[in-house]
């Protein structure tokens, strides 16, 4: 996408709307592959992003408290007919800008499945299998926009969730 306005979010919390010639450019796209003769399958799923903004003639990249980072998610499963399991690992990459700020990325692992009854299917996972301690992105912008203003950057140090069960 292309834009010559953008919305900044100031320090006191007001709005803007400021000339901004931005461009926002990627590619995305997925595979699967079911395992002839077998229960398997495997995949991945991706998405590459870049963001940048015009200064004096030449783009740049684009502050990191709205620039979106990349992310891929793997996959393999196995679903032997009434199962379906399914172990993916999705990352999300690191982001920086011409400011030398810059958003961590990280990998959580997640257990997927599920199995068919008679009447509905019953799922279940653990999503962050591994209990991952991450922090997540917008946990890492928010210090950027409120901090020290508003306190310190710890108060705005979101974790992601630890390991979760569902059903």
């Amino acid at each position: 996408s292309i834009s010559d306005k953008s919305v900044v979010a100031n320090k006191d919390l007001t709005i803007s709307v400021v000339d901004d010639k931005r461009r926002i450019y990627g590619v995305e796209g997925a595979v699967d592959y079911l395992i002839p003769d077998t229960d398997w399958s495997t995949g991945v799923n991706f998405n590459v992003l870049k963001t940048e903004s015009k200064v004096n003639g030449t783009w740049q990249k684009y502050d990191v408290k709205t620039a979106s980072p990349s992310k891929a998610t793997a996959y393999i499963g196995w679903a032997p007919d009434p199962w379906s399991l399914r172990v993916q690992s999705t990352t999300s990459f690191d982001v920086s800008d011409a400011q030398g700020y810059k958003v961590d990325g990280y990998t959580t692992v997640d257990l997927l499945g599920s199995y068919q009854l008679p009447v509905g299917t019953l799922s279940f996972s653990i999503e962050n299998l591994f209990d991952r301690d991450y922090t997540t992105v917008w946990g890492q912008r928010a210090p950027l926009y409120y901090s020290p203003g508003y306190g310190p950057a710890s108060l705005y140090d979101y974790k992601g969730r630890g390991r979760t069960f569902g059903l």
